[in-house]
């Protein structure tokens, strides 16, 4: 995949922690594989849609051999959010009708995109907002925390949205987050490596999916 760090991002990470990467390894059974908002609403149109799909099968198929959780985050329409009357105001409320309808029961917002698998045993909840781990938008946070989960490795869509509020959230809680680069995509793959660079400087350890599923194989008990 594209080196979605860079040379110059690389080499301060490197001069800041003595290596590349913050967590150079990970217990399986203390980890998570959160896949956020990988509905058909979302990833259809997408320039990278189809390449992101096809790296978060490679990393929740990894993740069920290693025995370690697959949480697929559903969203929810932004009229049901805490925040619905900023969201309306931001989004307008022709954008936010829309949601409500593809999100509503059976439709493609509510789907998870029939290009990725899904397993019986892989655990599911939505949230309300646009990050799965702000508190009281959903029970994901508390529910890993009390489970002993200490990394969650996040991927879905979209990268600067939800993905990236989900992340910094997911920090802030107290977890190690790791962010599989090509598992997630944005409208523009501009803002999805802007993004990305971000994270990587203060929130999340950004690798993409084969390093991931390498370290969750390393881990395995």
């Amino acid at each position: 995949m594209t080196d979605v760090l860079g040379d110059r991002l690389r080499r301060k990470l490197v001069a800041r922690r003595g290596r590349l990467h913050a967590f150079p390894d990970l217990v399986p059974e203390r980890s998570a594989v959160v896949v956020i908002d990988a509905t058909e609403s979302f990833v259809r149109g997408l320039p990278d849609g189809a390449a992101a799909c096809t790296a978060i099968d490679r990393l929740t198929g990894a993740a069920r051999s290693a025995r370690t959780i697959v949480h697929w985050i559903h969203p929810t329409p932004p009229a049901t959010w805490p925040a619905a009357a900023a969201a309306t105001a931001l989004l307008g409320s022709a954008q936010v009708d829309r949601h409500a309808r593809e999100m509503a029961a059976g439709g493609p917002g509510a789907r998870i995109d029939p290009s990725l698998t899904v397993a019986p045993a892989d655990r599911h909840a939505g949230k309300r907002g646009y990050s799965a781990f702000f508190p009281g938008a959903g029970p994901l946070g508390p529910d890993l925390a009390k489970a002993g989960i200490d990394t969650v490795i996040l991927a879905g869509f979209l990268t600067d949205t939800c993905v990236e509020a989900s992340a910094r959230d997911a920090f802030e809680s107290g977890f190690r987050v790791i962010l599989c680069a090509d598992g997630c995509a944005a409208n523009d793959p501009v803002s999805h490596r802007h993004c990305l660079r971000l994270l990587a400087r203060a929130y999340a350890d950004v690798r993409p999916a084969a390093e991931i599923a390498g370290l969750l194989g390393a881990g395995r008990s």
